[in-house]
């Protein structure tokens, strides 16, 4: 069960995951190593949603993840999108961005869902969602 670890300022940190809030988009990075399953994925969901006060989109780096489990991806790409406008997410590779498209296309997600190799190109297509 994910617990909310640390709160400073804006600053979220969980055993899997940090975030923080930045020009009106939720800045999220998974932590090195982190293998997340739906039930650390529904936790973390609910407490950002605790946190979060209107519909925003988000910034997710899981560049540092070790994997997601198929039932988290899955949440994540529907109920999970609950409060967001839009996703971003960076990919450092090919491989992985073939990984992500092919998951986008088979989970059809509720919200835009789009991926970057470029953290500034990420946000600026997210601050159109803002």
């Amino acid at each position: 069960m994910v617990e909310c670890v640390e709160e400073q300022r804006s600053l979220i940190k969980t055993p899997v995951c940090e975030w923080h809030e930045e020009d009106g988009i939720i800045m999220s990075k998974y932590l090195k190593g982190v293998v997340l399953n739906l039930e650390d994925t529904k936790e973390m969901v609910r407490m950002r949603l605790e946190k979060q006060t209107k519909v925003m989109p988000i910034f997710n780096d899981p560049t540092a993840m070790k994997s997601i489990e198929k039932e988290a991806r899955d949440y994540l790409a529907n109920e999970g999108s609950e409060g967001l406008s839009a996703v971003a997410i960076l990919v450092t590779n090919s491989v992985a961005y073939m990984a992500f498209n092919f998951y986008v296309k088979l989970s059809k997600p509720k919200v835009p869902t789009k991926f970057f190799t470029d953290k500034d190109e990420a946000i600026a297509w997210l601050k159109t969602f803002v």
